[in-house]
This record gives C-alpha cells, sequence and structure tokens, in this order.
C-alpha cells in the first residue's frame, strides 16, 4: 500500500498520513504527485527530519514572542513602547520599512517610524504615505486593536516576501500584544 499526496499537502499532513498506515506499510517512502504529473519518493525519515526542523523554529519563534510580550509589559513610556515595537518586530519579520500608525483625534499619524535592510534599487529618500502600501505584496499591515477598537496600525515591508507569508501569523499575534501595551501607555501618556 503506496501512500501517495499531492506537493501541495502540508509536511504535518503527509506525516500523519503516513504514520496513519498500516503498520507493514508505516515507514515506506512516499510518493509524491506534482502538479506537471510528475512523482517522486520521499524517504518517511528524510518528511519526519523536515517536520522536525519546522517545530524546532516554531518553539524558538514562540520563545522569542514570549520575551519580546514581556519587554512589551515592561514600560509605560509611549516613546520607549514604540521604539520596542519596531525593534521586536524586526526580530520577528526582518523588514525594509516599518511605521506605527495611530488614530488620534486629527486622524491617522504616523507616531514611529523605522528602516531596516536595505535592499538595491530602494532608498530613504522616497517619500510614503498610506496609499503606497496597496500595490506593494511586500508590505503586511497588522491593526492594533484593543477590545473592538482600532488603536491603529503597525505596516511592515517585509525584506524577503517570503518570510511575510510565513510569519504573518507569529507578527500578528505580536500586533495584538503590542496593541494592548501601547493603549495602556497612551492611558498614562
Amino acid at each position: 500500500q503506496f501512500l501517495a499526496v499531492d506537493a501541495d499537502v502540508g509536511i504535518d499532513e503527509a506525516v500523519r498520513r503516513a504514520i496513519d498506515r498500516d503498520a507493514m506499510y508505516r515507514y515506506e517512502p512516499i510518493l509524491i504527485h506534482f502538479q506537471d504529473g510528475s512523482f517522486q519518493l520521499l524517504d518517511l525519515r528524510d518528511l519526519l527530519m523536515a517536520q522536525s526542523r519546522i517545530m524546532a523554529s516554531s518553539a524558538a519563534i514562540v520563545q522569542k514572542q514570549t520575551e519580546l510580550t514581556n519587554a512589551l509589559s515592561s514600560t509605560l513610556q509611549l516613546d520607549v513602547l514604540l521604539s520596542l515595537v519596531l525593534d521586536s518586530i524586526e526580530e520577528l519579520m526582518p523588514y525594509e520599512r516599518a511605521i506605527i500608525y495611530m488614530n488620534t483625534e486629527t486622524g491617522l499619524v504616523n507616531v514611529a517610524e523605522r528602516y531596516g535592510e536595505i535592499l538595491e534599487g530602494t532608498s530613504h529618500d522616497t517619500p510614503h504615505n498610506p496609499h503606497d502600501f496597496l500595490d506593494d505584496k511586500a508590505w503586511a499591515t497588522f491593526p492594533l486593536i484593543k477590545g473592538n477598537q482600532a488603536q491603529g496600525y503597525l505596516c511592515v515591508k517585509c525584506a524577503h516576501i517570503q518570510s511575510s507569508m510565513e510569519l504573518r501569523g507569529i507578527a500578528e499575534s505580536f500586533a495584538n500584544s503590542a496593541a494592548l501595551a501601547i493603549a495602556n501607555a497612551r492611558l498614562y501618556a
């Protein structure tokens, strides 16, 4: 009983299907089916090693996120907190540029901004406004929500587009923690 899976099936799902096979076939290679109609054999050990690397990476990211969340709760000084948010998000998701916009009585205001990694063909001199984010897939915007109210937005231009998709959920969770810390700091400002 060979196991055939489509190439777009995730590693966790492929491992689950492999382990769920009859004991006699459980450790046999897996047949990967690609969209172009081709096939490739994959050893279960290779698949388990890939899953192990993902789990180790996830554990390290969760640990880092916990450290960052604890750091966010350590201050009520808004300027210090905004700087910490920009530093922290860069550790989770390397960026070319990050901006924090906050809702104020006069509207949405850029309250903090930082440049990260500079890639070829980019410049710090280019003026930007919120509409610049519409056509650029490298930008990720995370609402800073406390309760049912948006406090503002954390906008991040990812240095590496592939990492932006992988880390979006993690950065979104961090943005939620940052929103709470910013809301508390604004109360005391």
